[in-house]
């Protein structure tokens, strides 16, 4: 019957058969809001391409079309056996492009105005241009301006004089062997200071010490009284005024501004202005004292070791006072006795740059 139908009137036929995928793209449209565009032009273009013609699609009897909106792309062959599924590059060729959410809402305007769409259709309507709702946006704080730090300012570097001239007095303990100890004894003196550079600084001076210490009778050499050595004794008294002449090269490990610290070595040369020598003796039952000076008779060239360490205070441009603890080791035996005399003691003095 569809056969005599086809023969009587095709145009109705194929009227019929289009209509098919239209009333289903128009349901799928009302459960798919999402798919508006796409759904609205499968339904106004129920057509594919045969050799870049348009053509409504046909159906043999008992088959049935599915839309291009929801099913692959059909296209008929050329001999009318039934349609035939299609590759998505040719539908893409063939099927007007729907517009995408990017569109501007111009294009797709004018995509729907020339697209033919049947009376109440979905491409009907019209799209509106919709703005998109924003809030204007908050104003960034203004940044905050670079404040400056709040620094103290370093107190201004007095200049370093080249020459210094000092008084210099310490408290001074003397031992032999460190065998015994005796009652500090004064040591004063001057002192001439040169500056070579920023750290380094050479110094020498005179310095007259009182040395008093008692040491073994084993410890003395007695070559300029060998009587004693068969005396019944065991400990010497000593006596001694010493001029001492050190050179002595200063370095300063930490220099600031208002203070230094430093080390210092060199060596000293001893003179021997009074020298005064006594011993107790037991002869026949009897207790005697032995006793000896001697004056100006020793010079001792370069026999000490002087090393020091110290802290210098910035009293103003010129002024400056420090604190240097020291001692000073024998290098060979001083005085008539040639003993291995060592001191020790705290330099305090006062200096003046000129």
């Amino acid at each position: 019957m569809l056969a005599a139908v086809q023969r009587r009137n095709p145009k109705a036929l194929r009227q019929r058969t289009a209509a098919e995928p239209v009333a289903a793209a128009r349901q799928l449209s009302a459960s798919r809001p999402a798919e508006t565009n796409r759904l609205s032009v499968a339904a106004n273009y129920p057509t594919t391409s045969i050799n870049n013609a348009r053509r409504p699609v046909s159906a043999r009897p008992g088959k049935r079309v599915v839309s291009a909106a929801f099913a692959p792309d059909v296209k008929a062959n050329s001999g009318g056996h039934g349609p035939t599924v299609i590759s998505q590059a040719d539908a893409t060729a063939d099927t007007p492009t729907a517009p995408t959410s990017n569109s501007s809402p111009e294009s797709t305007t004018a995509t729907a105005a020339a697209s033919p769409a049947a009376p109440g259709s979905i491409a009907n309507m019209q799209p509106r241009p919709v703005g998109l709702q924003t809030n204007p946006a908050t104003a960034l704080p203004t940044p905050l301006a670079t404040l400056p730090l709040a620094t103290t300012p370093l107190p201004e570097p007095f200049p370093q004089p080249r020459l210094y001239l000092g008084l210099l007095a310490a408290p001074d303990v003397s031992t032999v062997k460190m065998a015994d100890y005796q009652a500090p004894t004064p040591n004063l003196g001057l002192l001439l200071e040169y500056r070579l550079t920023s750290r380094l600084r050479v110094n020498t001076g005179l310095l007259r010490s009182t040395k008093q210490y008692r040491a073994r009778k084993q410890d003395y050499d007695w070559s300029y009284y060998p009587i004693a050595l068969n005396g019944n004794f065991k400990w010497v008294d000593g006596r001694c005024t010493i001029l001492d002449v050190p050179v002595n090269l200063r370095y300063d490990v930490l220099a600031r501004p208002r203070y230094q610290v430093f080390g210092s070595a060199g060596v000293s040369s001893l003179f021997m202005q009074h020298e005064t020598y006594a011993y107790d003796y037991e002869y026949y039952g009897r207790l005697y004292r032995w006793e000896r000076s001697f004056t100006n008779e020793n010079q001792h060239w370069f026999s000490v070791l002087n090393l020091s360490a110290g802290y210098e205070r910035n009293l103003g441009r010129h002024w400056r006072l420090q604190a240097e603890p020291y001692v000073k080791l024998p290098l060979g035996g001083v005085g008539a006795g040639k003993v291995r005399l060592m001191s020790g003691g705290v330099f305090f003095g006062v200096k003046y740059g000129l």
